[in-house]
Order: structure tokens, then C-alpha cells, then sequence
């Protein structure tokens, strides 16, 4: 039998913006690998006991999320409360360098850039630019490296939408009408050897 039930994710919602989410993660086919019930009691194995200690640490790999006291581990499954706060200055700070750099790699190709962190009550759109006649929207992803995958992969099917959206709000307001526009991405590897700026256009 294969499981499956309707996802509790609220279409369109950003999950990696501020606020506080309970989350539940499961074994892989729901296998019980992580301890067992005993007179109605949950005793961890070293399995359970890991998942545990690694929750504990959350803290101390992202600065910027913080644990309730609440989480349970049961045999198949765990439960937790997350808190994701404003991103920390050493965050900021890469992502502002990031955008530095996309925005003269853009410039070296032509593009014209017109916005930089334009605000909207929907969220933010990191560059806007023009190549020609067309309205670029453009997203900037920059890491330290790929050990948690490229930055590209980062831009997810549910923040493309948000994406869309954030370009129907800016052309409205710009009273762009028949603008043709295009969304493009900057992935940005920094390392010892220099950064590596990879211009993708029409990402999405």
C-alpha cells in the first residue's frame, strides 16, 4: 500500500520566511527505527537518541532559527517547533555581496539595472533590470559552497510563483503595459579561488 495524504503546506507560502512552524519528519516507509513503546512509555534506541542530540543543535548550525523546548520522538516519526527569526548580519552581509557581484556581472553583459531590493507588501525582488526591450526579474542565490547543493536549486517551484507574483505587482505599479519580461537567476559560488557567477537566463 502506498501512503499518501493531502500536504498541510499552504500553496504559495514562503516556509523560509520569519515565524514559528511545527514540523514532522518521518523514517523513510514509516519503519520504526527509532526506538519502541514499552508500558505506553517511549524508549529511544541510538538511533532515536541521535535524532535527539542532532535537533539540539540546530541552534548552533543556523543562527537565525531557534527550538522550542517541545519535541518528541517517537518510533517512526518526530516532532518539533521551529522558530526561523530575521537573518543574521553575517547573513545579510553575504547576501548584499552576492547581489554586488551579480549586478556587475550584469552590467558587463548589457543589462541595465533598474531596481535593487524594490520592496513590495508581497516580499522583495533582489534585481530588476532590462536587456533590450525585455524586463528582467532577476534572483540572486550566493553560498559559501555546494555542500547543500547549488544555489539554483534553491529557487524553488514555490518561490518561482512567488517570483510571478512579485513581477505582476511591479509591472502594475510601473504602469508597464505589454512589457515583455523574463525571469533570470544568478548563482553565485564564493570560494578561495574566486567566485564563481553563473547567469541563467529564462531560469523559469
Amino acid at each position: 500500500m502506498i501512503w499518501s495524504r493531502k500536504s498541510a503546506r499552504l500553496p504559495g507560502y514562503d516556509y523560509s520566511r520569519q515565524g514559528a512552524y511545527f514540523i514532522t519528519v518521518c523514517v523513510q516507509h514509516r519503519e520504526c527505527l527509532l526506538g519502541g513503546i514499552v508500558h505506553g512509555e517511549m524508549h529511544l534506541n541510538q538511533a532515536g537518541i541521535a535524532v535527539a542530540r542532532w535537533w539540539k543543535e540546530i541552534e548552533r548550525k543556523f543562527p537565525s532559527v531557534k527550538i522550542d523546548e517541545y519535541y518528541v520522538v517517537m518510533p517512526n516519526h518526530f516532532h518539533g517547533i521551529v522558530f526561523i527569526s530575521e537573518p543574521s548580519d553575517a547573513r545579510r552581509q553575504l547576501g548584499d555581496h552576492g547581489e554586488d557581484l551579480a549586478a556587475a556581472a550584469l552590467k558587463k553583459q548589457g543589462y541595465k539595472i533598474l531596481e535593487r531590493n524594490y520592496v513590495t507588501p508581497l516580499g522583495e525582488i533582489d534585481l530588476i533590470a532590462r536587456e533590450g526591450r525585455t524586463l528582467v526579474i532577476i534572483e540572486v542565490k550566493t553560498r559559501k559552497s555546494t555542500r547543500f547543493g547549488s544555489p539554483q536549486e534553491a529557487v524553488s517551484a514555490t518561490k518561482q510563483a512567488k517570483l510571478r507574483r512579485l513581477a505582476d505587482y511591479y509591472m502594475k505599479d510601473k504602469h508597464l503595459i505589454d512589457t515583455p519580461v523574463r525571469f533570470d537567476v544568478v548563482a553565485i559560488t564564493l570560494s578561495d579561488a574566486g567566485p564563481q557567477i553563473e547567469i541563467i537566463a529564462s531560469a523559469f
